[in-house]
């Protein structure tokens, strides 16, 4: 609660974003091809990869973590929401997600590989007000 007069710290931004996830690198593979994310650093365990790092131009961070179970939790669940500049930026985004062969539609709902396991498998890009 927050006490009267007293502001709080100041936020500089996000520093990152981590998402579950059922299959790491197909998950990688789309938020590369669909935004630009760069891969930096893959996490393994043993034998196995449990998850990746990737950076964005913009300075985010996204990880990507396997936890099937949480991915499924979040199914139906709008766990990223990303804006962009004004109508024309949203055209473009059309464009782009046409070309990567996926519908877009009015709101511009981007399909996540994992549609079933990821959340809704919905990314929603507003204009920004």
């Amino acid at each position: 609660m927050k006490e009267p007069g007293i502001a709080p710290p100041a936020v500089a931004g996000l520093h990152h974003l981590r998402l579950p996830v059922s299959d790491i690198m197909r998950s990688r593979d789309w938020y590369s091809a669909m935004f630009g994310f760069d891969p930096r650093l893959t996490l393994e365990e043993e034998d196995r990869v449990v998850g990746v790092v990737l950076i964005h131009g913009s300075g985010l961070t996204l990880g990507l973590h396997h936890a099937p179970g949480l991915a499924r939790a979040l199914h139906d669940f709008c766990s990223v929401a990303l804006s962009v500049g004004d109508v024309d930026d949203l055209d473009h985004w059309c464009t782009h997600v046409d070309t990567l062969g996926r519908l877009c539609v009015q709101a511009l709902r981007l399909a996540h590989p994992e549609a079933r396991t990821f959340g809704s498998g919905e990314l929603i890009l507003g204009r920004r007000h």
